[in-house]
């Protein structure tokens, strides 16, 4: 997973208390030389496939329904890649990929997925990112890790950051947890989508 320094600019977008792990209205989350994370900019919430695995397609598309479509964010599949798609999602088995050292397996250490974004709007929120699953860790571990990995890297191209005070999909390391916390929860409703 990517880890980094959390930079939140203020905007006219009031978080709820206790704001440790939402990116914002406007400046990015992560800064990486592979680009960026920050808040996606649009409803509907658009995701295109890529590349995926049976694992990854599924647990996608039971996140879309089961765990952000409950939320004001309004998750859809589109078939076509345009410059209009929020997410875009890529399921390899990664190896050296934006010089991370990617984890081989599932219990291997290392980096079991990414999200960056593509480029931010001239509101700072993002246009369009990369989700990244590693098929090396998912492959081993199986469908209810696909299940968490998919909630935690969609999770971030909502605009959620990592927060480890509570049990959920956001947690810094697999927590077995697919759904995200009220506390995520309302950062997300909260935001004017």
């Amino acid at each position: 997973m990517l880890l980094g320094a959390t930079l939140v600019v203020p905007g006219t977008w009031a978080a709820p208390a206790d704001a440790n792990n939402w990116f914002g209205a406007t400046g990015f989350g992560y800064m990486s030389s592979c680009g960026s994370n920050n808040r996606a900019d649009a409803n509907p919430h658009t995701i295109y496939f890529e590349s995926y695995s049976y694992d990854t397609f599924y647990s996608t598309n039971y996140v879309m329904a089961d765990v952000i479509q409950p939320t004001d964010v309004d998750p859809q599949l589109v078939t076509d890649r345009t410059s209009a798609t929020d997410v875009i999602i890529i399921s390899k088995h990664y190896v050296d990929y934006c010089n991370k050292d990617w984890a081989s397996s599932g219990t291997s250490g290392g980096v079991l997925g990414l999200t960056t974004c593509n480029g931010a709007n001239a509101s700072g929120r993002c246009g369009q990112h990369e989700v990244r699953y590693n098929l090396n860790a998912v492959d081993d571990l199986g469908s209810r890790f696909a299940d968490w990995l998919a909630a935690h890297e969609n999770g971030h191209a909502i605009g959620l950051a990592h927060r480890d005070t509570e049990l959920g999909a956001m947690t810094s390391t697999p927590s077995g947890q697919d759904d995200y916390t009220s506390h995520d929860k309302a950062h997300i409703n909260a935001a004017a989508w």
